[in-house]
Order: C-alpha cells, then sequence, then structure tokens
C-alpha cells in the first residue's frame, strides 16, 4: 500500500492519480485529502503532522475495513509532495518500520536531523528517495541522502533539471524511473 499527501493549498486527485498510473494495479493508493485552506476555496492542507498521521489512519482502517482480504498489516510505502514531503519526515520517523520506504517530491530535505536519521536507520528504515526539480532542493536533498547512507538508509535523489516545484512532467519522469528501486526486495509488490 502506498500513502500520498499533497502539498499546500492542493487537491489529492492529481497526486493520488500521478501514483496510481506509476503503481497500477499492484496496490492500493491512499490519498489523505486534510481540511480546507483558509481563503482558498476547493483546495486543502494540513493542519500539522499529528492531524496528517490521524487522517492516514483512518483512511487505513477504513480501507482494510472494506476490503480485508486485499490489504495487509504490513509496512506502506509513504509519499509525499511539498508540505506533504515536510509533514512527512515526522510521520515516518515515529514508526520507521511502519514506513521503512519514503518518497519526498520537492520537500522534506529540511526536515531530517542527526536524531530522526539515527531513528529511521535504527527502528528499521530502509529507503528514501527524494525527487527534486529545483536545484536548491536537489542540493539539499543530496546532503541528506548522505546522512542517511552512512548510517545504513539507502538513499537516493533523482533529479529533473528545470522542472520546477512540481509532480508533473520530468519530475514524474524521474519518479517513475526510480519508483521500482523503492520497492525493490518486497514481494508484495510483485505484478
Amino acid at each position: 500500500m502506498l500513502v500520498a499527501a499533497h502539498g499546500r493549498d492542493d487537491v489529492p486527485e492529481p497526486l493520488c492519480e500521478t501514483f496510481q498510473g506509476i503503481v497500477g494495479a499492484r496496490a492500493f493508493v491512499v490519498c489523505p485529502r486534510g481540511v480546507p485552506s483558509a481563503g482558498r476555496a476547493g483546495l486543502f492542507t494540513y493542519e500539522s503532522q499529528e492531524a496528517l498521521a490521524a487522517e492516514i489512519d483512518e483512511a487505513l482502517s477504513a480501507l482494510r475495513a472494506r476490503w480485508p482480504d486485499h490489504v495487509d498489516d504490513g509496512p506502506l510505502v509513504y509519499a509525499g509532495f511539498s508540505l506533504g514531503s515536510f509533514h512527512g519526515v515526522d510521520v515516518v520517523t515515529r514508526t520507521p518500520s511502519r514506513t521503512p520506504r519514503v518518497v519526498l517530491i520537492e520537500g522534506g530535505h529540511d526536515q531530517w536531523n542527526a536524531e530522526r536519521v539515527r531513528r529511521f536507520a535504527d527502528n528499521g528504515g530502509e529507503r528514501v528517495l527524494f525527487v527534486t526539480g529545483q536545484a536548491t532542493n536537489e542540493e539539499r536533498s543530496r546532503h541528506v541522502a548522505r546522512d542517511l547512507s552512512d548510517v545504513g538508509v539507502a538513499a537516493r535523489v533523482a533529479h529533473a533539471e528545470g522542472a520546477g516545484h512540481v509532480y508533473t512532467g520530468e519530475v514524474r519522469d524521474r519518479l517513475a524511473e526510480s519508483f521500482d528501486w523503492v520497492i525493490e526486495g518486497d514481494d508484495r509488490w510483485k505484478p
């Protein structure tokens, strides 16, 4: 199963569709909506890391209740774009064994510190993929990827030069090219 969290002042459907296109029939894609953005009709945000984590838990419980024969209790892949990445680092480092494989698109790199890197590594974290479209995010992500690698977590950066702060176009292409690396070795993801 994959959880895909969108950015601030966004809607979940486009990111959800992006990941469903990459994942195909291999897994469910769960896309938390968040709460309405202040002054931004029809757009959503996440109030906090705790609120995002709670919404994910509720969605997973509902999915498991609806499809008990098709949803296991095994670890998830967490993916986030922008705000979904920033909040996601807190979500995945709380219980790394639950979300040992992570995709952070255009964000999240600044939320890693030595304590979070060590906690992720020591408690079941396995892989982190940073996907970037802006040079500053690529540079920062490479530093964190090195820190993660130094403690035994496989980490990569996939960069789409000049693509900008998006998850579409060339950024999506880099994501799609790298996704099999994220799930490599987890037999539940076999077609």
